[in-house]
């Protein structure tokens, strides 16, 4: 005899699924500063649209005022 269909999957099993999905938060690119980067350098080698501005921007509490103040080993986020 042919193998019995599938049960489906119940709906609320489906459903409860894509709110976990949506629930999660998106993930976050990040960078090491690493010797010799720079912020428009990190810009340019990860495509971050503004370019260093946006990225200087996205880690102003991070970096301070000063976009040429970043040292080696801070965690960057990549906007």
């Amino acid at each position: 005899p042919p193998p019995a269909p599938a049960a489906p999957i119940a709906v609320p099993v489906v459903e409860a699924a894509r709110a976990a999905r949506a629930a999660r938060p998106p993930v976050q690119r990040t960078h090491v500063v690493a010797p010799g980067d720079t912020l428009y350098r990190i810009a340019v080698t990860n495509g971050v649209g503004g370019g260093w501005r946006a990225l200087h921007a996205a880690n102003a509490a991070t970096i301070g005022p000063d976009p040429a103040a970043i040292r080696v080993g801070q965690v960057l986020v990549l906007p």
